[in-house]
Parts: structure tokens; C-alpha cells; sequence
């Protein structure tokens, strides 16, 4: 009787703990001869770091399925299968073009640095599934993808430049991220003749991005600019691997 009242209360508990989740590869580190620690973000728990088998060939930015037993005070969650990669997304131009798989690392390398809270939030879960398809599947405008995904991320990170009271006169301070008519005190602002692009840059999403034809320096300088502002507005951003690769293509 004893045992079959324990099983009635603690039950439950024990089957809210399978979940089945969907979620982002941001990083995999080799653990041992069989398993890795993938650095995941999801849809219902944020960022999270899993246990998985070393067989699964996971690459930066593959959007999976999976049930995990997940324990909120553990550091690192249990994953029960990985019911499917390709029943959520399959990544074909990712994982076979160069181009865009550069990309998608720096990308993965960027998402691993900001996104270091486990808060859910499926607004920007979706901006995150919705970008990798567009640049799995977009023929055109691919060497802008990052600098656009950059921009529009700014909003739902809560860090948008304010662009109003722009002027030909005008300064951009990066650490106030604001337009201003005096030079800020400090190194991390845009001089006029950059300061007054801003807007007509940000103008650019995932439909028009193959319509803003940047030279390679410029790409590179947008690229510059856009780490830099990430760095002064999000604590703790470090230094991207990636991004000196990613800066040597598109000639």
C-alpha cells in the first residue's frame, strides 16, 4: 500500500522531467571516445548544455528534435533520443556550401557568446529557425546574410540603435547608441560620413539584402561596426574565432 501511494504522488514528477524539445546547435565539444556536450539554445528552456552520443553528426546551426529528462539544477541535461534532425530541418546548403557554411559558423561562434542565459523565449527562438532556413535556402544576397541578421537580432536583444535625429553633421556614439552632434569622450563612435548610412543600412532585411551591393571592405567595416556595438551593449561578449575567416571572403 505503502509503495503504491509513493508511486501515486512521485509519478508524476518523474514524467513531467521527459520533455521533448526543439532546439539549435550553437557549439559540440568532444567529452570522451563516445559522447559530446552540446551547447544547444531551445525552444522551451533557453540555452542548455546536453550529453549526447559522439555518433550523432551534428553541425553548428542544425535544428533538431529531441527528448531530454531535464532537470533544472543539473548543468548538464540527459538526452533520451534524438528522435530526428531531419524531422525538423535538414540543412543542405549549410552542410555542403562553403560559402554558407563559413557563415553559419560564425554565426554559431556569435549566438554561443550572447546567448549565455537559460530564459526562454520564442520570439527569438523563431527569428533564430526562421534565418537559418532563409540561409539555407536563399540564392541571392547571401554574402549581406550575417550583417542583416546581425541588425535585425538588435531588436530582439533589446540593444536597437536609436536612428532618429540623424544629420549630415552628426557623430554616432556606439556606447550610447545614439546620434549626437558632438564627439563623444570616448573611441567607439561613427563619424559623419558613416553616421549618416546607418539608417539606409538597416533598411535591409532577408528580402531586399541581395538589392545592397557592398564592396568587400565595406562588408567587412559594417562587420567591424556591428561586433563592436554587440560588445559595448552585451556583457561579457568575447572574441570571435570566426570572424577573421568570415572577413577574408566575399572578394
Amino acid at each position: 500500500m505503502l509503495f503504491c501511494m509513493l508511486v501515486t504522488i512521485f509519478f508524476p514528477i518523474f514524467a513531467l522531467c521527459m520533455e521533448k524539445v526543439r532546439a539549435i546547435v550553437l557549439r559540440t565539444v568532444r567529452y570522451n571516445d563516445r559522447k559530446l556536450i552540446v551547447d544547444l539554445y531551445t525552444d522551451i528552456h533557453g540555452r542548455l548544455a546536453c550529453v549526447m552520443p559522439l555518433k550523432c553528426r551534428l553541425i553548428p546551426l542544425n535544428i533538431i528534435d529531441m527528448e531530454t529528462e531535464y532537470h533544472p539544477s543539473h548543468c548538464l541535461q540527459t538526452v533520451k533520443s534524438l528522435m530526428s534532425i531531419s524531422h525538423a530541418y535538414v540543412l543542405q546548403e549549410i552542410r555542403f556550401n562553403p560559402v554558407k557554411s563559413a557563415i553559419a559558423l560564425f554565426l554559431a561562434e556569435f549566438l554561443n557568446n550572447i546567448l549565455k542565459e537559460e530564459v526562454a523565449n520564442q520570439d527569438l527562438f523563431d527569428y533564430l529557425s526562421t534565418s537559418i532556413r532563409i540561409l539555407d535556402k536563399s540564392q541571392r544576397g547571401t554574402a549581406n546574410f550575417h550583417i542583416t541578421f546581425m541588425m535585425r537580432l538588435t531588436r530582439l536583444m533589446g540593444i536597437c540603435p536609436n536612428l532618429d535625429g540623424k544629420d549630415d553633421t552628426a557623430y554616432f556614439d556606439l556606447a550610447d547608441g545614439n546620434y549626437t552632434q558632438a564627439i563623444p569622450p570616448h573611441r567607439h563612435f561613427l563619424m559623419p560620413d558613416e553616421a549618416r548610412v546607418l539608417p539606409w543600412l538597416f533598411r535591409m532585411d532577408f528580402r531586399n539584402m541581395h538589392l545592397f551591393r557592398l564592396s568587400h571592405t565595406q562588408r567587412n567595416r559594417c562587420l567591424g561596426i556591428l561586433t563592436e556595438y554587440y560588445r559595448l551593449h552585451l556583457f561579457n561578449f568575447g572574441e570571435l574565432k570566426s570572424h577573421d575567416v568570415l572577413q577574408g571572403m566575399f572578394d
